[in-house]
């Protein structure tokens, strides 16, 4: 039935040839070795020729191993073998109502005969049906490079299945979905606690998925009609395949003719199964000559980063020269604006501050160091343990039980580790309106002041994050493919493919904004999935201002309470915003879980966890403990122990509320609708309620222990380096995944996954500390200098001595770069150092108003930059 035995026939085929046991199994044609060979449908003529010469060679092949093997048996040898170990023993339940089945098939309920119980139970086979075989084997020398590895996929129909369509709704590109997991999870584990305690004669029969025979018979003893018997046959196990395939994963490494493409392997299996519902396809190929599916020909961008990583190099070159010969030989500082320019490249100053341990923070926020890292841990640990969730795992079977919530209630910490990002938007909110008001408040009633610091605010926020986003981009888009290779390669390229094409909309931070379906699919795929962060970022520092200016002249008589209502009045917008969109889409209360009773019906663009109205909350939690921490600054505040207790207690319940709180309705998939809308609505208040209160409380010298640990000054130099490790963490994972973990066939458990884990988190920081080096740092100096130089010459242009006069003729004062409480000789926040010491012939050859405009104006610069605008 459904020429699964085919299927079977080209697993045992190897065996079968080896040892001349032909004439006990049905003989060899075509149309079995089309199974293993392209021969059918409309395929190129150079494919079948291909095809039909190794047929050829193999069914003349008198047996002997002297005279030499086929190729045809190599490459099957290279091929997976599936079903494995363990295929048929490890299984879930799940019940198929035959009544519902004939009717979605346009047949009439009442065609089956009185007596026959109307459930079955299918044994859907979990894991052990994903093996991709040998990729090195397939290019073995015996076959002389005229072959091509490639990955088979077998996907089944669209059906109704715990409430939703499940089936073909997976793109070819796209792995298992969490949903149809956990839900196959929750109704096999509802199906045997209701068929505990029943009577025998009224249990439903259980057979296995693929055991056509053993349906046939069951339905026959019935005396159904053959005809109806070998359909409602039929109906069964394509139903049974449609959640096999959406939850299993069955793929499978082949080699095939080289001469052969990806139509001709698709067109070839399409026929094999144009009498069912199901689909056989080849998601990618590789070669011995381009094992990395990379273009043969290098595009234009591959050309354009080369050169700039080659002009980049020469400048680092050139600046730690200088930079050398100045600290140790001449042990002078230069003026000269190029000097200056190209120091800014030293590999040796800017890995002194780099690496430097040193207290930062005149202000007591050096406790957000230690939450930067923790936070970007947490989020490298939520994604290690996904990739491997989804690797070439032979007992998958082990998810449904861990997204079905059958995992101790530790582990929700890796299953929802979503609130992890939340900590970088409250961070960056309050650090943004920390350094803002202390600006504005410097600038008092000056116009010309708030001009270029409003501009450079903007500016200068933009290129700080832009350059090395756009060179991360480069990275992932012309060295990433060619750095290895494995059987899920093809992801690496459609990444790469897909910077290619949507790289406009990352520089202009709209990207979450396109249609998701256009910009997954259309011209390769996404490109760096994690940059949605840098979306949301990007937008709130732009509107940021609408906020926080009102609060500053609302505060300036020194009475907050209107400021405080405003800020509520806020709150309470974006926070409705939220209610309305969870409650009338009928929202799960975290992502990737399915809840059927909810019926979710999200119609907007944007997917809730990407939009930036989703978060704003969090931000504005942010903005206001920057508030209330710069109206507190230089000030000692005393909290009664008792309060200080009580208040870390509630943080401490906050926090576990937003992150266990959920773990019962994972179990029972049953959650109601003003629950989910509630906990939508008040998870990031209450997270990030609970981080500002940490941040409060350390910061006023009442974190005790706590506060103690996070100001480690050795997590200094390790958060300078969380912007970069966001930026390339998720490709170690998917690198790891799409070639060692897709190498073999391998069992999830937890102790593998926790090093796995570690090994990445480690690669992460170490290229994470060269990328700083290399582009981060090096470019927001240069900016900060090239920006210095062109405030100098607006100042110093002929015809503008009134805006000289503008500002108080004080006595000359060196350039004072002030960050969250850093000193200037470690002024790199995350990597960023915007200033060194002026020499006193520059101090002394400046008027006396670039001195005050340079003050204001490049700390507030600042104040768009530094960790500030909390970059994970």
């Amino acid at each position: 039935m459904l020429e699964i035995r085919l299927v079977c026939s080209k697993i045992l085929f190897f065996l079968v040839l080896l040892h001349k046991s032909e004439s006990q199994l049905p003989p060899l044609d075509k149309d079995i070795l089309a199974w293993v060979t392209p021969t059918k449908g409309n395929i190129s003529l150079e494919c079948e020729d291909a095809s039909n010469q190794l047929i050829n060679n193999l069914l003349s092949w008198n047996g002997a191993i002297e005279s030499g093997i086929p190729d045809l048996l190599y490459m099957v040898d290279s091929d997976g073998r599936v079903p494995m170990e363990g295929f048929l023993s490890d299984t879930q339940d799940v019940s198929i109502n035959l009544c519902t089945l004939l009717e979605q098939n346009n047949y009439s309920c009442d065609l089956l005969p009185a007596g026959i119980p109307h459930e079955i139970t299918l044994m859907i086979p979990m894991g052990y049906s994903n093996n991709p075989g040998s990729q090195e084997e397939c290019y073995t020398k015996e076959l002389e490079s005229k072959t091509q590895y490639c990955t088979i996929r077998l996907k089944g129909p669209n059906i109704d299945f715990g409430g939703r369509e499940i089936g073909n709704l997976r793109s070819l590109v796209e792995d298992v979905t969490i949903e149809n997991i956990a839900m196959l999870g929750h109704i096999s584990r509802q199906y045997k606690k209701s068929h505990t305690n029943s009577e025998p004669s009224n249990s439903t029969i259980k057979i296995k998925l693929f055991d056509s025979k053993m349906i046939n018979s069951y339905l026959t003893s019935y005396n159904l009609d053959q005809t109806l018997t070998d359909d409602l046959t039929e109906m069964i196990v394509i139903e049974g395949m449609a959640i096999y395939s959406s939850i299993a994963k069955p793929e499978i490494g082949m080699c095939y003719p080289k001469q052969c493409s990806l139509h001709d392997i698709c067109e070839n299996y399409n026929q094999l199964t144009s009498k069912t519902d199901l689909k056989v396809s080849a998601s990618a190929c590789y070669n011995v000559d381009n094992p990395q599916g990379t273009p043969d020909v290098p595009p234009f961008w591959f050309f354009l980063f080369y050169t700039i990583y080659i002009i980049i190099v020469i400048l680092l070159i050139i600046g730690t020269c200088l930079d050398l010969v100045q600290i140790f030989v001449t042990k002078t500082k230069s003026t000269s604006f190029l000097t200056k320019m190209f120091q800014s490249f030293s590999l040796y100053t800017n890995g002194k501050n780099l690496l430097s341990t040193e207290s930062t923070s005149k202000d007591h926020l050096d406790c957000m160091n230690g939450m930067r890292f923790f936070s970007m841990t947490w989020v490298v640990l939520g994604h290690s343990f996904f990739i491997t969730f989804f690797g070439a795992n032979r007992n998958s079977g082990v998810l449904t039980k861990i997204f079905d919530g059958q995992i101790p209630l530790a582990l929700e910490v890796i299953v929802n580790a979503y609130p992890s990002v939340d900590t970088f938007f409250v961070m960056s909110g309050a650090l943004t309106t920390y350094i803002f008001l202390r600006e504005l408040t410097r600038a008092g009633n000056d116009v010309v002041k708030h001009t270029i610091s409003f501009i450079l605010y903007y500016v200068h926020r933009y290129l700080r994050i832009t350059i090395p986003y756009f060179l991360v981009m480069g990275i992932i888009i012309s060295i990433l493919p060619y750095v290895y290779y494995g059987p899920g390669w093809d992801t690496i390229i459609r990444e790469s493919q897909g910077c290619r094409t949507w790289w406009w909309a990352h520089l202009l931070y709209i990207h979450t904004l396109i249609d998701k379906e256009k910009y997954d699919v259309e011209e390769g795929g996404s490109c760096m999935a994690v940059s949605w962060y840098l979306v949301d970022d990007m937008m709130f520092h732009i509107f940021s201002p609408i906020v926080i200016y009102p609060l500053y002249f609302l505060s300036k008589n020194g009475k907050h309470v209107w400021s405080t209502l405003y800020w509520i009045l806020t709150l309470a917008i974006s926070t409705f915003v939220v209610f309305y969109i969870s409650f009338t889409s009928k929202l799960p209360p975290i992502k990737n879980m399915n809840f059927p009773d909810l019926e979710t019906d999200y119609t907007y663009r944007v997917e809730m966890y990407y939009a930036p109205w989703g978060r704003y909350q969090a931000y504005l939690i942010g903005i206001f403990l920057g508030y209330v921490l710069h109206h507190l600054r230089g000030k000692s505040v005393k909290i009664p122990w008792f309060v200080n207790i009580i208040s870390w207690i509630i943080s401490f319940l906050a926090a576990f509320t937003v992150v266990y709180g959920i773990h019962n309705s994972r179990q029972t998939h049953k959650i109601s609708l003003l629950n989910a809308t509630l906990y939508n609505t008040f998870q990031r208040i209450m997270w990030n309620g609970a981080m500002s209160w940490v941040i409060f409380s350390c910061s006023k010298g009442h974190g005790g222990i706590i506060g103690e640990f996070l100001s480690w000054s050795g997590f200094a130099p390790l958060s300078r380096l969380t912007f970069c490790a966001y930026l390339i963490h998720i490709n170690i994972v998917i690198m790891f995944g799409s070639s060692v973990l897709s190498s073999f066939p391998n069992d999830f458990e937890y102790f593998s996954t926790t090093w796995y884990f570690l090994a990445i988190l480690f690669i992460s920081l170490v290229l994470a500390s060269m990328l700083t080096l290399i582009f981060e740092i090096p470019f927001t100096k240069a900016e900060k200098i090239l920006v210095e130089s062109i405030i100098k010459a607006l100042i110093n242009k002929p015809g503008n001595n009134g805006m000289r006069g503008a500002f108080p003729q004080t006595k000359p004062q060196p350039v004072e770069i002030i960050k969250v409480g850093k000193t200037e000789k470690n002024s790199i926040d995350k990597g960023s150092e915007l200033s060194s010491h002026c020499s006193e012939e520059s101090k002394e050859s400046k008027p006396p108003a670039y001195d005050s405009v340079m003050k204001e104006t490049i700390i507030t610069n600042e104040a768009s930059v530094s960790k500030n605008i909390d970059l994970p």
